[in-house]
């Protein structure tokens, strides 16, 4: 019998996986607080999120040429992942072209290696996706 319905396929779960992921990050200026924030606090200089979750950045912020790594990154999925960046150059150079690259690792293994431009002075904005197809810790059944 035909409810008139159009069948759905299954929805595929997301799942958050376990792992050693890191990220690094690199730019080619000294990042300054946003003075065009629109908030009432301070902004911060540099913001990093994967799939919305904001990665705690060091308060000392990015330094021309300087790696900066942050290790022990949750909130990584299996499947599409999403990293956002925001990086404020100083005002000094805001005639530049500046640059913040950004690596991102499961356990030693490159995943991303992506670079976000801009010109002017202008503040560092970028969103980019990435697949993680790690192996799913799943629970074991004796039968």
């Amino acid at each position: 019998m035909c409810s008139g319905r159009a069948k759905r396929a299954p929805a595929t779960a997301v799942h958050e996986v376990e792992g050693l992921f890191a990220i690094e990050l690199t730019t080619t200026f000294d990042s300054e607080d946003d003075p065009f924030a629109i908030e009432t606090e301070k902004a911060p200089s540099a913001v990093v999120r994967l799939n919305g979750r904001t990665i705690e950045l060091p308060a000392a912020g990015l330094h021309r040429g300087a790696v900066v790594r942050i290790q022990d990154i949750q909130g990584v999925l299996n499947g599409y992942n999403e990293l956002y960046v925001q990086a404020s150059p100083p005002i000094a150079e805001s005639g530049r072209e500046h640059g913040l690259r950004v690596k991102f690792y499961a356990e030693k293994r490159l995943l991303v290696d992506h670079t976000a431009w801009s010109s002017h002075g202008a503040v560092i904005s970028d969103s980019f996706g990435f697949e993680y197809r790690g192996e799913l810790q799943e629970e074991s059944h004796d039968h």
